[in-house]
């Protein structure tokens, strides 16, 4: 039997606040690089589980949902991510589990994420926010670590993935408002490059098109994906 490793373990041996080594491990903001990965070595070198008894010390119990380095610009803290760990977290915790979310890089580098990777101490990846899911899954495959790509429709079928309807969600929306009897519909996009802004928009089309009604490509905007770019989005398409 192995003692609980505690929040408070971690803190002392790392010379941090309690709170701070669970602002990394839940991947909040304010945490510099070299704090990260400090409190990171630690947690795998006193192989520390929230609310999870120790059965196999070394053996990895952590699930990471993880994106790539060039995606944190967005912030790894949103509403998805919020949600997203929050739910890893309660079923993970069902199989005795952990769930870390953080970023790494597709190319070995030098953030706490990739060591992790490149020792195999991660026992399974949920990947977001993907651009190129075969780079950006490379150093799983490399490793043997198992993932699955989230929220993405992919048309390689050689890489396992899950995600809604896309193309279903973006005919269903505008179908409700053509039926409403709206003609002039705007349609805010993310980038084009990803396969589900493709969807949303074809989706789109196809409902204009049921509907026997032309699609303004005016009224079809890109923009990114976050608070400031919906907003900007929507003022533009309103002052048209």
């Amino acid at each position: 039997m192995f003692a609980k490793t505690t929040l408070d373990d971690i803190a002392r041996r790392v010379g941090v606040s309690a709170s701070t080594v669970s602002r990394v491990l839940s991947g909040a903001r304010g945490v510099n690089e070299g704090t990260r990965r400090k409190v990171l070595t630690v947690v795998r070198k006193m192989n520390y589980q929230p609310s999870i008894a120790h059965r196999h010390p070394g053996q990895s119990r952590v699930i990471g949902f993880l994106m790539p380095a060039e995606a944190e610009s967005w912030g790894i803290r949103s509403n998805f991510t919020e949600q997203g760990v929050n739910a890893i977290g309660d079923v993970a915790a069902q199989f005795n589990y952990a769930a870390m979310v953080g970023s790494y890089n597709s190319n070995a580098g030098q953030k706490a994420e990739d060591e992790m990777i490149a020792r195999g101490e991660f026992a399974g990846a949920l990947l977001f926010r993907t651009k190129d899911e075969m780079k950006d899954s490379e150093p799983f495959r490399v490793h043997n670590i198992p993932f699955l790509i989230v929220n993405r429709v992919l048309s390689d079928g050689s890489l396992n993935y899950i995600g809604p309807d896309h193309l279903k969600i973006g005919y269903v929306a505008a179908e409700h408002l053509l039926q409403c009897g709206y003609r002039r519909i705007g349609l805010l996009l993310g980038r084009t490059c990803y396969m589900s802004h493709q969807l949303y928009q074809e989706g789109f089309k196809q409902a204009h098109a049921a509907a026997g009604v032309l699609v303004d490509p005016a009224l079809i905007t890109e923009i990114e994906l976050n608070v400031e770019g919906g907003y900007a989005g929507a003022c533009d398409l309103m002052q048209r």
